[in-house]
């Protein structure tokens, strides 16, 4: 479901999976709120070249903290 690249998910499909807004999810990422900074990640746009920071969520870590081991 939604935009996968490899293992990343993109955050407006991962914020239809989860049922959350793209803003909280990104906001939690950058903060590191827990479960976010375990299944999230953040690329800062100096490393990237984009004219913003992209944020992804890591499919396998998202899916171990549906099954409660994270």
């Amino acid at each position: 479901m939604g935009e996968k690249i490899g293992d990343f998910i993109r955050i407006p499909a991962a914020a239809k999976m989860m049922n959350l807004s793209t803003g909280y999810i990104r906001e939690h990422i950058k903060r590191g709120v827990y479960p976010f900074n375990k299944i999230g990640v953040r690329f800062p746009k100096e490393k990237t070249g984009n004219a913003r920071d992209s944020y992804y969520i890591i499919g396998p870590k998202y899916e171990a903290y549906k099954r409660g081991e994270l």
